[in-house]
């Protein structure tokens, strides 16, 4: 993709900026503790600005939600972790190729999952994510439940994700989730919130897409 082409196809501004003049171990120094999710805007106004940072916020003081210590670290053999390296190698060409595609078909908006602190508090493992706009992530969107969903951290930038029992339903590539239900996260995921998509990702898979 053109370097040009992307920074109109990316927000906000400062974020593909520092996308665009950076190198990738700069650029992913940025974001090392968290993942990010793009979320496609296109020529919905209300929903680009309510995910924009106000005015008066400012980037460095979000912070990440407290860890979900339920938890279990799997035990494996040497020929698992082998089979789970290849699989890894796999996600990540398949994660690049995941988010060229939603940059060349729209405008998104990069936001990642942290806690705001002009958010509301009563869940501190929780990153909330709905239309009001006291949530951490605001989808200014009429399929958009108040509280739609919610993502968890389990350890370093992996993420579980949970709808809220939303009306419009959340759903995991193409899968619509139970409500209430955890489900683990990969990068390169394609998520949705009512009609609002969105596809999660690594710094490093961004920085990638943006400098082939």
């Amino acid at each position: 993709m053109a370097l040009v082409r992307l920074a109109k196809a990316l927000l906000p501004a400062e974020l593909s900026q520092l996308l665009l003049t950076r190198g990738q171990s700069t650029f992913a120094k940025a974001y090392a503790d968290t993942l990010l999710l793009l979320i496609r805007v296109d020529a919905n106004a209300d929903l680009r600005d309510g995910l924009l940072p106000a005015s008066n916020e400012r980037h460095s003081e979000a912070y990440l939600p407290a860890r979900n210590l339920g938890y279990q670290t799997e035990l494996h053999t040497l020929e698992a972790l082998r089979e789970l390296m290849a699989s890894a190698e796999r996600s990540r060409e398949q994660q690049l190729q995941t988010i060229t595609d939603a940059l060349s078909s729209g405008q998104h908006v990069a936001v990642p999952l942290r806690k705001r602190p002009a958010a509301d508090q009563i869940s501190l493992e929780r990153i909330s994510l709905g239309r009001a706009s006291n949530k951490d992530i605001v989808l200014r969107d009429a399929s958009v439940s108040k509280f739609h969903a919610w993502f968890e951290l389990f350890e370093a930038r992996d993420f579980g994700i949970a709808d809220g029992g939303s009306t419009n339903l959340t759903r995991v590539n193409g899968r619509p989730l139970t409500p209430r239900q955890l489900v683990h996260l990969t990068p390169g995921d394609r998520l949705q919130f009512g009609s609002v998509s969105a596809v999660l990702c690594e710094a490093e898979a961004l920085w990638n897409a943006a400098h082939p």
